[in-house]
């Protein structure tokens, strides 16, 4: 499970972008904490974690996401643009931890119901996708209080 840890901060961070950026207006601005999450890999796989320790902050067309695990701070900012009522794609520009990410888009779904953030990101399959790619995330957050 040690092996799954970075992957996981980093899909997060990717994934982030993709949940919470799409709208300019005040129900995304602002700063949200990852409550759950839960990957689901290629070959059929999934692997959920709770209380995850990441910090997603929305401000105009931009997202940072700062993660941290351990002795380990990951920090990722994405832009967006708007596909849809309540779904937008959002690019990698920078992550210093995995750059050969950058450039990486998906599309997320995304609803706000009862105070927490609610998202479902989709990225390419490839036909000969290997096993341990992520094919799909969901996640709930919460906005940070104060």
């Amino acid at each position: 499970m040690k092996t799954k840890i970075p992957l996981l901060i980093s899909l997060i961070l990717l994934q982030a972008c993709n949940s919470n950026t799409i709208r300019q207006s005040s129900d995304l601005s602002g700063k949200w904490l990852h409550d759950t999450v839960s990957l689901y890999f290629a070959d059929g796989t999934v692997h959920s974690e709770v209380n995850i320790n990441c910090e997603s902050d929305y401000s105009n067309q931009r997202l940072i996401v700062v993660c941290k695990h351990k002795d380990m701070t990951d920090r990722a900012v994405y832009i967006y643009r708007n596909i849809g009522q309540g779904q937008y794609e959002a690019t990698l520009i920078e992550n210093k931890r995995t750059p050969h990410l950058i450039g990486t888009k998906a599309i997320t779904s995304y609803s706000i119901k009862t105070g927490y953030l609610y998202t479902v990101t989709r990225y390419p399959n490839p036909k000969a996708a290997n096993p341990g790619l992520v094919i799909k995330i969901e996640s709930s957050l919460f906005r940070k209080p104060g």
